[in-house]
């Protein structure tokens, strides 16, 4: 009976030793599989990384590539620039030009404005008195707007430039071009085309106009008329200089 229980003892402590063993290499298997799993995820890991390092070099590429066109539209734009600078400057000095801030030279007419020569031998300071008294400003306003209406470019009258802003007014019978008081002979200078500008006055009423008051107008073409810059200073009101930013 004793040698009965201790066979059953003995079986039993071999099948536990059994079973225990199993779960032993259950339980290694178990481990050593998530090693493998690592290591493969591990890898995986690794080829992922690799693509995507692939991925970025070549988006790189692309962007190396990108600022590279973009370099050469900045260059091309530079040309475009001191294109744009060209034409910048160019309406600049028109714009001086049109300010009468600059002396100008060029092709066009002189007009010379006078009594007519017979009547001056006898006694000119008179003669010219008679006439003077009878020109309106609106005479010599209309003669200046002739003028600019068919392209003078730049018009002096007794020296005096005459802007967009200028002003002809008789004063105590007196013509004052921009406050500046304005004696006979007139001498208008216009630069322009000549011919243009001669046969605008021409078909115009102006010569006729003059006439009745007792002034002939003189036209000569000349290769180089130079009409002076304005004697007044344009005062700027109102502005203020743009802050630089940071």
């Amino acid at each position: 009976m004793m040698k009965q229980k201790q066979w059953l003892g003995n079986l039993l402590i071999f099948g536990i030793t059994v079973i225990a063993g199993m779960m032993l290499a259950i339980q290694f298997q178990s481990h050593a599989e998530p090693g493998y799993g690592e290591s493969r995820d591990m890898i995986l890991g690794l080829r992922n990384q690799i693509q995507e390092e692939r991925l970025k070099h070549q988006e790189l590429r692309n962007e190396i590539f990108k600022y590279q066109m973009l370099k050469n539209q900045y260059e091309r734009a530079s040309d475009d620039e001191d294109q744009i600078s060209d034409v910048m400057y160019r309406e600049l000095e028109e714009a001086r030009r049109q300010a009468g801030l600059t002396t100008m030279e060029g092709p066009g007419l002189i007009l010379r404005i006078d009594v007519p020569q017979y009547q001056l031998e006898y006694n000119a300071y008179e003669a010219r008195q008679k006439v003077y008294q009878k020109l309106l400003d609106n005479d010599m306003r209309a003669l200046v707007d002739e003028l600019f209406g068919n392209g003078a470019k730049a018009i002096s009258i007794n020296n005096h430039r005459l802007m967009v802003n200028s002003t002809i007014r008789k004063v105590s019978n007196t013509i004052q071009v921009n406050t500046h008081p304005i004696a006979l002979p007139f001498e208008v200078r216009v630069i322009g085309d000549a011919d243009m500008l001669l046969a605008a006055l021409q078909v115009s009423d102006i010569p006729k106009v003059f006439r009745e008051i007792g002034l002939e107008i003189t036209p000569e073409k000349k290769d180089a008329v130079t009409v002076p810059q304005a004697r007044e200073i344009m005062q700027i009101q109102h502005m203020q200089r743009l802050k630089e930013s940071d």
